[in-house]
């Protein structure tokens, strides 16, 4: 999927003066790790994760991984067979990763009543992005796929509009 991202971004940079980058839910995060390697006019991201439920196991951690500069380390005292070895233990309290994009214009959508992505994630992909150009929108009455639920007229004004002010 990011490699399809890539291409597609390679197709479109060769054939367009600017190129944005929109997706929903995991196309949000391609959206924004694609935004955090090429240059893209502007991001719309949707109903997109950046905390996983630990029951997503086969979910791409390390792929969302890339939209924030630091993860901070989960509290690893309890998986110690050594009780004193947490103590002796010198570390960093969080991870470095590689950041989101730093300067394109950024808008993320978000149902407060999503399943699926819990609402709290946009506010932690907002707080990571280095863009000074950033938008949160929330939508009330959808669910996650918000491009076909109840608010998706809102959602493709909002976003339609955005990318004409940043595309044209």
């Amino acid at each position: 999927w990011c490699y399809s991202a890539l291409d597609g971004w390679h197709i479109l940079n060769a054939l367009c003066e600017k190129v944005a980058a929109v997706g929903l839910s995991m196309g949000g995060a391609m959206a924004l790790a694609l935004a955090s390697q090429q240059p893209v006019a502007a991001v719309a991201a949707m109903g997109t994760p950046i905390q996983i439920p630990a029951d997503w196991r086969l979910f791409p951690i390390p792929f969302l991984a890339r939209l924030r500069p630091f993860l901070p380390k989960p509290e690893q005292g309890a998986s110690w067979v050594d009780a004193g070895a947490s103590a002796r233990r010198v570390a960093y309290s969080v991870r470095p990763t590689r950041a989101a994009a730093r300067h394109a214009p950024m808008l993320l959508l978000q149902s407060r009543a999503d399943r699926v992505v819990a609402p709290e994630n946009m506010g932690l992909i907002y707080q990571a992005l280095g863009s000074s150009q950033k938008e949160k929108v929330w939508l009330e009455r959808g669910d996650h796929i918000i491009t076909e639920d109840a608010d998706r007229e809102q959602v493709f004004k909002r976003v339609a509009t955005f990318l004409a002010a940043h595309t044209q």
